[in-house]
């Protein structure tokens, strides 16, 4: 695991793999985590704005207090106040839930003839997965919408659900209404996209998944 490529670029990167038949690169937040995050970002000061908005209510009705519509004002901006700031309290609450996602993300991946490595999670043995594809994931609380996934085989899928805990909440996210983890996400890497990651891992799983035998029921 201390083989690490020369360069963060795909090219290089592939040179690097068929070389050494190995190689590490930087992790970094992949496309959906950035999504999620700024989705977050934007619905935090949205209801920041509708509890401050709910503040400035509350103060107007009190100054104009002696005008009877104004009275109202009170009420309403109080009930804003509170869904606004309440709303926030509780995004804020799941983003500290949900912290290890981003700092998991940027730790190293390894890919070699072991399996991979990613989110600090290793090895994920090659005939634990599927070859890469994009599928939409509905999630709750988490990053969501269409995905660079590994589906795992029937092998993955019981070895990593077996005894759930954070670490599988890692390896890809929980399709809503579903409690167990039936794709591994692939991971964002420093310099690379979306696609340059795809493309290496479908590489990756052609030089390494034919090299061991599958399990029965997984595919070959």
């Amino acid at each position: 695991m201390r083989d690490r490529g020369p360069q963060q670029q795909l090219p290089s990167a592939l040179h690097h793999l068929y070389r050494n038949g190995s190689i590490m690169l930087q992790g970094a937040k992949s496309r959906p985590q950035r999504a999620w995050e700024g989705r977050r970002r934007i619905g935090l000061f949205v209801l920041l704005g509708i509890g401050g908005f709910g503040i400035v209510a509350v103060v107007l009705g009190i100054l104009l207090r002696h005008h009877d519509i104004w009275g109202l004002a009170v009420v309403f901006g109080a009930i804003l106040a509170f869904m606004g700031f309440a709303s926030a309290g509780l995004m804020l609450l799941i983003v500290q839930l949900y912290r290890y996602r981003p700092i998991a993300e940027q730790k190293p991946i390894v890919l070699n003839p072991h399996g991979i490595w990613l989110r600090g999670i290793g090895p994920i043995a090659w005939h634990e997965v599927q070859p890469p594809v994009y599928k939409w994931v509905l999630t709750k609380h988490d990053v969501s919408g269409k995905l660079a996934v590994m589906p795992l085989t029937e092998a993955g899928q019981a070895r990593l659900n077996q005894n759930p805990s954070p670490n599988t909440m890692l390896v890809g996210p929980t399709p809503y209404l579903r409690l167990q983890v039936p794709y591994m996400m692939l991971p964002g890497i420093e310099g690379f996209s979306e696609a340059d990651t795809v493309q290496l891992f479908q590489v990756a799983y052609g030089l390494f998944a034919p090299r061991y035998p599958h399990p029965a029921g997984g595919p070959r």
